[in-house]
């Protein structure tokens, strides 16, 4: 078997699901350090390079307010995983946990979501590093889902507040306020 490694500049012919036909591509290294292959004609991701492996997502979901010492936050539990678009530009922070959680969602459930503060932080995961990109601040009052929203690189922002029903559980909220906070 032939190993081929390519690096950010080659060049590879492709088909493009979205020109639907062959065209050159070019390779580029993505921030989260995929290697993709990009179609010249239309700028389509039209695929990874095999060697790369997408960086997974570490979602740490604790119980607690977050005051700046995480040691003091009780870990309930962690979802990991990484989603990536081939057909568009990557996912941000935000859209790959939300889609990262959905497909937990579907086969997992988890503790259901109590009138209690909730912290859940978002890294990227690169062997044994972990880097911080974003967390959640979730506070419950009268059945409704108050969060506060810090992205690194971008100002905090509050969500729009979400409904919480008796026995939903805690990932389908934290799905519901990052579709539609």
């Amino acid at each position: 078997m032939t190993d081929i490694s390519y690096k950010p500049g080659d060049k590879k012919a492709a088909i493009c699901a979205s020109c639907k036909h062959l065209v050159d591509t070019t390779f580029f290294q993505q921030t989260d350090g995929l290697l993709v292959a990009v179609c010249d004609d239309c700028g389509r991701v039209v695929g990874i390079a095999g060697e790369t492996e997408p960086p997974e997502l570490a979602i740490e979901f604790y119980e607690g307010e977050y005051l700046g010492d995480r040691p003091m936050l009780t870990r309930m539990f962690v979802v990991e995983g990484s989603c990536v678009p081939y057909d568009r530009p990557p996912y941000t922070v935000l859209e790959e946990t939300r889609r990262i959680l959905e497909q937990y969602g579907e086969k997992y459930a988890s503790q259901e979501l109590r009138d209690r503060p909730l912290t859940v932080f978002i890294s990227k995961r690169r062997g044994e590093d972990y880097i911080p990109l974003g967390r959640l601040d979730v506070t419950v009052r009268d059945g409704v889902a108050h969060t506060s929203i810090l992205v690194e690189g971008q100002p905090r922002y509050d969500a729009e507040p979400v409904s919480v029903e008796k026995g939903d559980d805690i990932v389908a909220v934290i799905v519901r306020v990052l579709r539609d906070g």
